[in-house]
Protein backbone atom coordinates (compact mmCIF):
# COMPACT_ATOMS: atom_id res chain seq x y z
CA UNK A 1 0.00 0.00 0.00
CA UNK A 2 1.18 3.71 -0.48
CA UNK A 3 2.57 4.86 2.22
CA UNK A 4 0.27 8.41 4.40
CA UNK A 5 1.85 10.59 6.33
CA UNK A 6 0.12 13.90 7.86
CA UNK A 7 1.70 17.28 8.21
CA UNK A 8 1.64 18.74 11.78
CA UNK A 9 0.24 21.68 10.61
CA UNK A 10 -2.84 20.08 11.20
CA UNK A 11 -2.52 20.36 15.32
CA UNK A 12 0.48 23.78 15.18
CA UNK A 13 2.36 26.29 13.67
CA UNK A 14 5.53 26.57 14.04
CA UNK A 15 6.52 23.00 13.50
CA UNK A 16 9.22 22.30 16.59
CA UNK A 17 11.22 19.90 18.33
CA UNK A 18 8.82 20.15 20.83
CA UNK A 19 5.85 19.79 18.62
CA UNK A 20 7.52 17.12 16.99
CA UNK A 21 8.40 15.31 20.32
CA UNK A 22 4.31 15.17 21.51
CA UNK A 23 3.02 14.40 17.61
CA UNK A 24 5.72 11.57 16.32
CA UNK A 25 4.52 9.40 18.72
CA UNK A 26 0.88 9.63 18.21
CA UNK A 27 1.29 9.48 14.68
CA UNK A 28 3.17 5.91 14.91
CA UNK A 29 0.36 4.85 17.41
CA UNK A 30 -2.43 5.41 14.68
CA UNK A 31 -0.93 4.05 12.00
CA UNK A 32 0.81 6.54 9.67
CA UNK A 33 3.90 6.00 7.82
CA UNK A 34 5.10 9.18 7.52
CA UNK A 35 5.78 12.84 8.50
CA UNK A 36 5.69 15.94 6.42
CA UNK A 37 8.11 18.32 7.99
CA UNK A 38 7.63 22.11 7.54
CA UNK A 39 10.18 24.66 7.66
CA UNK A 40 8.55 28.22 8.65
CA UNK A 41 12.26 29.67 10.14
CA UNK A 42 15.91 27.59 9.42
CA UNK A 43 16.29 25.95 12.65
CA UNK A 44 12.64 25.33 13.89
CA UNK A 45 13.47 21.80 14.45
CA UNK A 46 17.00 20.24 14.56
CA UNK A 47 17.54 17.75 11.46
CA UNK A 48 19.35 15.11 13.62
CA UNK A 49 17.30 15.21 16.50
CA UNK A 50 14.16 14.59 13.89
CA UNK A 51 15.95 11.37 12.22
CA UNK A 52 16.18 9.73 15.16
CA UNK A 53 12.64 10.62 16.41
CA UNK A 54 11.25 9.38 13.51
CA UNK A 55 13.54 5.89 13.43
CA UNK A 56 12.63 5.71 16.97
CA UNK A 57 8.70 5.57 16.34
CA UNK A 58 9.29 3.34 12.97
CA UNK A 59 8.09 6.99 10.89
CA UNK A 60 10.11 8.26 7.63
CA UNK A 61 10.24 12.15 6.59
CA UNK A 62 7.84 11.88 3.21
CA UNK A 63 8.88 15.68 2.65
CA UNK A 64 10.44 19.22 3.71
CA UNK A 65 7.69 21.69 3.04
CA UNK A 66 9.44 25.17 1.96
CA UNK A 67 7.24 28.00 3.35
CA UNK A 68 7.08 31.34 1.49
CA UNK A 69 6.07 34.09 3.54
CA UNK A 70 6.70 37.87 2.02
CA UNK A 71 10.10 38.02 1.81
CA UNK A 72 10.96 34.91 -0.14
CA UNK A 73 10.52 35.05 -3.71
CA UNK A 74 12.47 33.82 -6.66
CA UNK A 75 10.92 36.24 -9.74
CA UNK A 76 10.26 39.60 -10.46
CA UNK A 77 12.26 41.03 -7.01
CA UNK A 78 15.79 42.25 -6.59
CA UNK A 79 18.91 40.42 -6.28
CA UNK A 80 19.14 40.38 -2.02
CA UNK A 81 16.00 39.14 -1.86
CA UNK A 82 17.20 36.15 -4.62
CA UNK A 83 19.78 35.41 -2.80
CA UNK A 84 17.98 35.41 0.90
CA UNK A 85 15.67 32.86 -0.84
CA UNK A 86 18.50 31.04 -2.08
CA UNK A 87 20.00 30.33 1.08
CA UNK A 88 16.68 29.16 2.71
CA UNK A 89 15.96 26.71 -0.21
CA UNK A 90 19.04 25.40 0.17
CA UNK A 91 18.64 25.42 3.87
CA UNK A 92 15.69 22.82 3.40
CA UNK A 93 17.61 20.90 0.92
CA UNK A 94 20.00 20.60 3.44
CA UNK A 95 17.53 19.47 6.12
CA UNK A 96 16.13 17.02 4.04
CA UNK A 97 18.78 15.54 3.22
CA UNK A 98 19.39 15.05 6.61
CA UNK A 99 15.85 13.31 7.82
CA UNK A 100 16.11 11.37 4.64
CA UNK A 101 13.35 13.09 3.27
CA UNK A 102 13.30 12.70 -0.96
CA UNK A 103 11.50 16.23 -1.85
CA UNK A 104 11.59 19.75 -0.93
CA UNK A 105 8.34 21.14 -2.09
CA UNK A 106 5.92 23.71 -1.86
CA UNK A 107 5.21 27.30 -3.63
CA UNK A 108 9.18 28.26 -4.29
CA UNK A 109 9.05 30.75 -6.93
CA UNK A 110 6.80 33.60 -4.74
CA UNK A 111 5.57 34.76 -1.61
CA UNK A 112 2.31 33.28 -1.03
CA UNK A 113 -0.21 36.10 -1.22
CA UNK A 114 1.48 37.53 -3.73
CA UNK A 115 -0.53 38.57 -7.11
CA UNK A 116 -0.08 40.96 -9.86
CA UNK A 117 -1.35 40.80 -13.74
CA UNK A 118 1.38 39.83 -16.43
CA UNK A 119 0.86 40.17 -20.05
CA UNK A 120 2.27 36.86 -21.59
CA UNK A 121 5.57 38.13 -22.11
CA UNK A 122 5.94 39.25 -18.64
CA UNK A 123 5.23 35.89 -17.78
CA UNK A 124 7.46 34.82 -20.03
CA UNK A 125 10.39 36.94 -18.23
CA UNK A 126 8.83 35.71 -14.83
CA UNK A 127 9.41 32.07 -15.46
CA UNK A 128 12.89 32.73 -16.65
CA UNK A 129 13.48 34.49 -13.25
CA UNK A 130 12.39 31.41 -12.10
CA UNK A 131 14.62 29.10 -13.47
CA UNK A 132 17.67 31.31 -13.12
CA UNK A 133 17.01 31.57 -9.36
CA UNK A 134 16.02 27.81 -8.62
CA UNK A 135 19.15 26.27 -10.61
CA UNK A 136 21.81 26.64 -8.19
CA UNK A 137 19.10 25.58 -5.33
CA UNK A 138 18.83 22.40 -7.98
CA UNK A 139 22.00 21.57 -8.59
CA UNK A 140 22.86 21.44 -4.91
CA UNK A 141 19.63 19.30 -4.39
CA UNK A 142 20.75 16.79 -7.23
CA UNK A 143 24.16 16.03 -5.44
CA UNK A 144 22.59 15.36 -2.15
CA UNK A 145 19.64 13.17 -3.49
CA UNK A 146 17.04 15.27 -2.88
CA UNK A 147 14.41 16.11 -5.81
CA UNK A 148 12.19 19.86 -5.47
CA UNK A 149 8.41 19.84 -6.03
CA UNK A 150 7.11 22.94 -7.24
CA UNK A 151 3.50 23.22 -5.86
CA UNK A 152 0.42 25.12 -7.88
CA UNK A 153 -1.56 27.45 -5.53
CA UNK A 154 -4.80 28.89 -6.25
CA UNK A 155 -5.57 32.04 -8.34
CA UNK A 156 -5.77 33.85 -4.62
CA UNK A 157 -2.20 33.09 -3.64
CA UNK A 158 -0.30 33.60 -6.35
CA UNK A 159 -0.55 34.52 -10.06
CA UNK A 160 2.59 32.73 -10.90
CA UNK A 161 1.19 29.07 -11.71
CA UNK A 162 -2.49 27.95 -10.82
CA UNK A 163 -2.49 24.74 -13.07
CA UNK A 164 -0.45 21.75 -13.68
CA UNK A 165 -0.16 23.14 -17.04
CA UNK A 166 1.26 25.92 -16.37
CA UNK A 167 3.62 24.47 -14.03
CA UNK A 168 5.23 21.71 -16.47
CA UNK A 169 6.24 25.22 -18.39
CA UNK A 170 7.78 26.49 -15.20
CA UNK A 171 10.02 23.76 -14.73
CA UNK A 172 11.25 23.10 -18.21
CA UNK A 173 14.62 23.53 -18.93
CA UNK A 174 15.52 22.33 -15.20
CA UNK A 175 17.28 19.40 -14.03
CA UNK A 176 15.47 15.99 -13.71
CA UNK A 177 15.07 16.46 -9.87
CA UNK A 178 12.78 19.74 -10.49
CA UNK A 179 9.58 18.78 -10.73
CA UNK A 180 5.87 19.47 -9.02
CA UNK A 181 4.32 18.33 -5.98
CA UNK A 182 0.43 18.19 -6.50
CA UNK A 183 -1.61 19.63 -3.72
CA UNK A 184 -5.71 18.31 -4.38
CA UNK A 185 -6.86 21.64 -2.38
CA UNK A 186 -5.70 23.91 -5.17
CA UNK A 187 -6.02 21.65 -7.75
CA UNK A 188 -10.13 21.48 -7.09
CA UNK A 189 -10.06 25.28 -7.49
CA UNK A 190 -7.78 25.44 -10.58
CA UNK A 191 -8.10 22.86 -12.58
CA UNK A 192 -11.81 21.59 -14.69
CA UNK A 193 -10.72 18.07 -14.48
CA UNK A 194 -8.41 17.53 -11.72
CA UNK A 195 -7.48 13.61 -12.72
CA UNK A 196 -6.76 14.61 -16.28
CA UNK A 197 -4.41 17.20 -14.65
CA UNK A 198 -2.71 14.61 -12.92
CA UNK A 199 -1.74 13.00 -15.97
CA UNK A 200 -0.68 16.30 -17.84
CA UNK A 201 1.66 16.59 -14.69
CA UNK A 202 2.88 12.86 -14.90
CA UNK A 203 5.91 12.26 -14.78
CA UNK A 204 7.01 15.20 -13.57
CA UNK A 205 5.17 14.14 -9.76
CA UNK A 206 7.64 14.65 -6.89
CA UNK A 207 5.64 14.59 -4.12
CA UNK A 208 1.60 14.93 -3.04
CA UNK A 209 -0.23 15.88 -0.72
CA UNK A 210 -4.15 15.67 -0.11
CA UNK A 211 -7.07 17.43 2.24
CA UNK A 212 -10.39 17.49 1.31
CA UNK A 213 -12.14 19.98 -1.24
CA UNK A 214 -12.73 22.07 2.27
CA UNK A 215 -9.41 21.55 3.44
CA UNK A 216 -10.89 19.24 5.52
CA UNK A 217 -10.33 15.55 5.92
CA UNK A 218 -9.77 13.07 2.34
CA UNK A 219 -13.36 11.23 1.63
CA UNK A 220 -15.58 14.22 3.34
CA UNK A 221 -15.58 15.79 0.12
CA UNK A 222 -17.00 15.53 -3.44
CA UNK A 223 -13.83 14.45 -4.94
CA UNK A 224 -13.58 11.13 -6.69
CA UNK A 225 -10.80 9.51 -4.79
CA UNK A 226 -10.46 6.91 -6.33
CA UNK A 227 -10.67 8.09 -9.52
CA UNK A 228 -7.76 10.17 -8.81
CA UNK A 229 -5.49 7.85 -6.76
CA UNK A 230 -5.86 5.55 -9.76
CA UNK A 231 -4.94 9.05 -12.19
CA UNK A 232 -1.42 8.90 -9.84
CA UNK A 233 -1.15 4.92 -10.37
CA UNK A 234 -1.73 5.11 -14.19
CA UNK A 235 0.85 8.59 -13.72
CA UNK A 236 3.44 6.22 -11.99
CA UNK A 237 3.76 7.91 -8.79
CA UNK A 238 4.62 5.81 -6.22
CA UNK A 239 5.36 7.92 -3.59
CA UNK A 240 3.49 8.80 -0.26
CA UNK A 241 -0.37 10.69 0.55
CA UNK A 242 0.22 13.38 3.13
CA UNK A 243 -2.45 14.98 4.76
CA UNK A 244 -2.17 18.71 4.96
CA UNK A 245 -4.63 20.76 6.66
CA UNK A 246 -4.69 23.68 9.28
CA UNK A 247 -6.32 24.79 12.73
CA UNK A 248 -8.28 27.34 13.45
CA UNK A 249 -7.37 27.63 16.90
CA UNK A 250 -3.64 28.97 16.37
CA UNK A 251 -3.91 33.00 15.11
CA UNK A 252 -0.79 32.82 13.09
CA UNK A 253 -1.63 29.62 10.73
CA UNK A 254 -5.34 30.21 10.58
CA UNK A 255 -5.04 33.51 9.01
CA UNK A 256 -2.33 32.59 6.59
CA UNK A 257 -4.43 29.50 5.27
CA UNK A 258 -8.07 31.47 5.44
CA UNK A 259 -9.04 28.90 7.74
CA UNK A 260 -11.67 30.56 9.81
CA UNK A 261 -13.35 27.60 10.82
CA UNK A 262 -12.91 24.06 12.78
CA UNK A 263 -13.30 21.49 9.52
CA UNK A 264 -13.30 18.78 11.95
CA UNK A 265 -14.97 18.04 15.37
CA UNK A 266 -11.35 17.66 16.35
CA UNK A 267 -7.97 18.02 14.77
CA UNK A 268 -7.53 14.54 15.98
CA UNK A 269 -10.26 13.59 13.86
CA UNK A 270 -9.74 15.19 10.93
CA UNK A 271 -6.26 13.41 10.80
CA UNK A 272 -7.44 9.65 11.70
CA UNK A 273 -10.74 10.28 9.36
CA UNK A 274 -8.57 10.82 6.24
CA UNK A 275 -5.82 8.05 7.23
CA UNK A 276 -9.11 5.63 7.82
CA UNK A 277 -10.63 6.49 4.24
CA UNK A 278 -7.41 6.89 2.59
CA UNK A 279 -6.79 3.15 3.26
CA UNK A 280 -9.72 1.93 2.90
CA UNK A 281 -9.75 3.34 -0.95
CA UNK A 282 -6.60 1.70 -1.22
CA UNK A 283 -7.38 -1.52 -0.22
CA UNK A 284 -10.48 -1.72 -2.57
CA UNK A 285 -7.90 -0.95 -5.09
Amino acid sequence: MRAIGANPWIWSSPVDDAALAALVPRLAEWGFDAVELPIEQVGDWDPARTSDLLAAHGLRAAGVCAVTPPGRDLVCTDDATVASTRAYLRACVDAAAAVGAPCVGGPVYAAVGRTWRMTPPERQACYRDFREGLAPVAEHAGELGVTIGVEALNRYETSVVNTMEQTVELIEGLPANVGIMLDTYHMNIEERDPYAAVAVAGPHIKHVQVSGTDRGAPGSDHLDWPRFLAALDKAGYTGALCIESFTAQNATIATAASIWRPLAETQDRLALDGLAYLRSVMFEE
